[in-house]
């Protein structure tokens, strides 16, 4: 099973995303984040094997590296 988490301040984006992503068997997103603030809170959590990030969260790149 492949983790993945959708970073991206777009709502519509990741619902669309995690949808896409929910037909295929070995692919489970296991979280979601809006803000950088809230992706490095949900990593603290989670550690997935992918992280789907919008360039917008690149400026936090060194926090989310951090996780």
């Amino acid at each position: 099973m492949i983790d993945v988490i959708i970073a991206d301040h777009h709502e519509l984006f990741r619902i669309g995303m995690a949808e896409a992503l929910a037909v295929a068997d070995d692919v489970r997103v296991v979280g979601q984040a809006h803000s950088s603030e809230e992706l490095v809170t949900t990593l603290k959590k989670v550690k997935p094997h992918v992280l789907m990030l919008s360039t917008n969260f690149l400026p936090a790149l060194s926090k989310i590296q951090g996780c």
